[in-house]
């Protein structure tokens, strides 16, 4: 069974707010359900993720939206993709204040853009957006546990990622007739993402509408706007543009992956002060791994300011495996979720890609 410390009145409520799947003009995935949970990851994965299977080139662009604790609007933009193979892609990022242009090409990246950099938000959407679920190739070498769940006249099939290093809290609940995503909850309550409007695209599954839910409030929504398949291809789209500069050699991966290759991971310790308070809470780090495996860069996101500092301690001395791509060692930039609860604490981490 699925054991999960996220707050049981948290995550109903999140599940309750899922909308049902729109219907769509298109050819719907194939894949059938199973029982077996490995297998119903496997057919997620290859049902969910754009960059999985023999996919036309396709074009998607979709707005984001960033909320305060009130709920209240701090940025927006737009974050729009041109893909046509792993080395052979365009992301944009817009604000009012910012813009970035990453042009993968069989060189390397190349990347133009303004002081700073995108949104999280924006960053997570894009992951959710085009490959919320680990690999076909990355599935076969995890575990995981299986439970059903009714939340109202919604039914899913949860999964678990089980077996790593350390416990990622890493949930993905499907819809229960068909493996198309509808919640992604990363690091127990650290961070839900739901998948509404889902519409069907070249037989895979991608959601219309995405919603960002930290401890029970919303901090960012993703709108999709267009989505449409690139026919023909104009390579032109893709060349980079000449202020372009090629950037160190980093890659995205999935956070099941980057949890996996964690070798060593000392806890934090729980600050004297806030168990007398009786504070909870989750400290999100930026953190760059070199391509010996160690942190070699991370700073603090956000987070109650009690936790900060022992959560940097710790995560400073994690240690992973260095990343391969083609045989060789790469960077990795990821963020971590370590998180306090006073009710049996036990640190979770989450390393969401982030390029």
């Amino acid at each position: 069974m699925l054991r999960s410390r996220c707050s049981p009145c948290s995550f109903c409520l999140a599940l309750l707010s899922l909308s049902l799947p729109a219907a769509h003009p298109q050819k719907s995935p194939a894949a059938e359900p199973s029982a077996d949970p490995k297998a119903l990851m496997l057919a997620a994965s290859k049902s969910n993720n754009l960059t999985a299977g023999n996919l036309q080139p396709w074009h998607i662009k979709a707005t984001f939206t960033v909320l305060d604790e009130q709920g209240k609007a701090t940025d927006q933009g737009t974050y729009e993709e041109f893909w046509a193979s792993p080395t052979k892609d365009k992301q944009v990022y817009s604000t009012a204040t910012f813009s970035q242009t990453d042009y993968r090409t069989p060189n390397g990246l190349f990347r133009s853009s303004t002081p700073g950099s995108p949104p999280v938000v924006a960053l997570e959407a894009r992951q959710e957006f085009i490959q919320p679920l680990p690999t076909p190739e990355d599935v076969e070498h995890l575990t995981y546990e299986l439970e059903q769940l009714n939340a109202g006249p919604t039914k899913l099939s949860c999964l678990k990622i089980t077996g790593l290093p350390a416990n990622p809290g890493l949930n993905y609940c499907l819809d229960n007739d068909k493996p198309l995503l509808r919640l992604s909850v990363l690091g127990f309550e650290s961070l839900q993402v739901l998948h509404n409007r889902i519409l069907s695209f070249n037989s895979h599954y991608v959601p219309g509408d995405l919603q960002f839910v930290r401890s029970g409030k919303t901090i960012g929504i993703a709108h999709l706007e267009t989505i449409e398949t690139l026919d023909p291809v104009n390579d032109s789209i893709f060349a980079p543009t000449p202020d372009a500069k090629l950037v160190p050699r980093k890659i995205q991966i999935s956070a099941g992956v980057a949890v996996g290759l964690l070798k060593k991971h000392p806890s934090p310790e729980y600050p004297p002060k806030a168990i007398a308070a009786g504070i909870s809470g989750t400290v999100v780090l930026q953190v760059t791994i070199g391509t010996d495996g160690h942190v070699i860069d991370l700073h603090v996101v956000n987070g109650p300011a009690v936790f900060q500092k022992v959560a940097l301690d710790a995560v400073r001395n994690w240690v992973y495996q260095p990343y391969l791509l083609n045989g060789q060692a790469v960077e990795v930039t990821t963020t971590v979720n370590v998180i306090f609860s006073l009710d049996n604490f036990v640190p979770s981490v989450n390393p969401m890609a982030l390029q």
